[in-house]
């Protein structure tokens, strides 16, 4: 793909724009909103569903709900969910923690977007030594035509006994194949040493409706591989 996607011709590219859909001939600012769209709460519901092989005899589903909801250049998240741990000896099922996020993005230019994020995990499965937890997230993207490159580093405080805290730094390459499918390869690695390769592919049925697919091999982690299935709608 040599040219840039830009559904909606207000000048700003659909990897970046925050307001797709925007009406001909309305004035944009660098995110791709105009004055009214600025004004608009957009909510968006997330489902996902995830298979994690953990070794030949143990695997774990996990199913995740989430609500998202964005104005300008804030974003908020809440999500939870319910998981299922197998082996051969028991099956635990319970809800998974609850994440809550904010998120401020700022538009550079039209190419360099910084963004940051706080976020804290709170326990809602039955065990003591689960405790609340906190993190922090700071991220560079740049997108050029249809290529976007993201540079990120992440620092969570975990509070939960016989853990310590997290950091991680990753890195994502995105590429638009067309004007409905985007894939991404990612790269994490942790002060445990703890990697993941990622492959991720997303396809847009149209602006409102989206669904993706994403593979990880996981290194020196709890899990070997795992397969994900999402979608999300927006109103």
């Amino acid at each position: 793909m040599l040219f840039a996607i830009d559904a909606d011709f207000d000048g700003v590219d659909d990897e970046i724009d925050q307001c797709l859909g925007t009406s001909l001939l309305d004035v944009v600012t660098a995110d791709g909103c105009s004055q009214n769209q600025k004004s608009k709460l957009i909510v968006t519901l997330l489902q996902n569903y995830s298979y994690l092989k953990v070794d030949d005899n143990n695997k774990l589903d996990n199913y995740s709900l989430a609500l998202m909801l964005s104005k300008d250049s804030w974003l908020l998240y809440v999500g939870s969910g319910y998981f299922k741990f197998d082996n051969s000896n028991q099956k635990i099922e319970d809800f998974s923690d609850t994440t809550l996020l904010i998120q401020k993005t700022f538009m550079l230019s039209s190419s360099h977007i910084f963004k940051t994020s706080l976020s804290m995990v709170l326990p809602t499965y039955n065990d003591s030594s689960n405790r609340t937890d906190y993190g922090a997230d700071i991220a560079y993207l740049y997108v050029k035509g249809g290529f976007d490159v993201e540079l990120g580093y992440q620092y969570d405080l975990i509070n939960d006994e016989n853990s310590q805290d997290i950091q991680m730094a990753y890195v994502y390459v995105g590429y638009n194949l067309n004007d409905t499918f985007h894939t991404i390869l990612g790269y994490t690695k942790d002060n445990e040493k703890r990697e993941n390769q990622i492959f991720l592919l997303q396809y847009s049925y149209d602006n409102a409706l989206n669904f993706s697919y994403s593979f990880t091999k996981g290194k020196n982690n709890f899990y070997n591989t795992m397969h994900s299935l999402g979608m999300s709608y927006s109103f």
